[in-house]
């Protein structure tokens, strides 16, 4: 029976057996396969077994769901393969197939390129280095706000001028 192990700190930590054609994966305790992590969703996605297809769809969640490090909303999984729901990772694992390595901290670290941006030497190409052109991005100027503000101060004054005078002359 296919199942997935939960992998923690890349180790094996627990495994869900898929005993059903179908799976729902989630935080909510109403879910076929229960993870309580703040990272996956209510109701994060659900698992399909027909003929020994195995496929995977993302109900809306919030995190996304990720196969190999690729975002999917429905995809097919083979043995071995990752499944990462927000920040919990799990491989599927056949009978009978031999068990896949355990992810190693690097393998994990650079599936998780994506979250951690850019870098400088990600932005070459052909051994060639892109310039960002610097000159695109510029300060955000505040004077029509400075402006405003000199404006309705000195409205004010007038205003409180204004009222001064209209007192002033009532009790004359």
């Amino acid at each position: 029976m296919a199942k997935f192990v939960v992998l923690r700190n890349g180790a094996p930590a627990e495994s869900y057996e898929l005993k059903t054609d179908r799976t729902t994966i989630g935080r909510s305790d109403t879910n076929s396969f229960q993870i309580p992590d703040g990272s996956v969703s209510g109701t994060h996605c659900e698992v399909l077994v027909e003929n020994d297809v195995i496929t995977v769809k993302d109900l809306g969640s919030t995190n996304g769901s990720f196969v190999d490090g690729n975002k999917i909303k429905e995809s097919k999984l083979t043995h071995g393969q990752i499944l990462k729901l927000g920040e919990i990772e799990m491989r599927l694992e056949l009978p009978g197939k031999p068990v896949p390595p355990t992810p190693t901290p690097a393998s994990s670290e650079s599936r998780n390129k994506g979250k951690q941006g850019v870098r400088v030497d990600d932005l070459t190409s052909s051994g060639r280095q892109k310039v960002i052109d610097k000159t695109t991005f510029t300060q955000k100027s505040n004077k029509a706000e400075k402006s405003f503000i000199i404006f309705m101060v000195v409205l004010g004054a007038v205003v409180l001028a204004g009222l001064a005078y209209a007192a002033y002359s009532l009790l004359q």
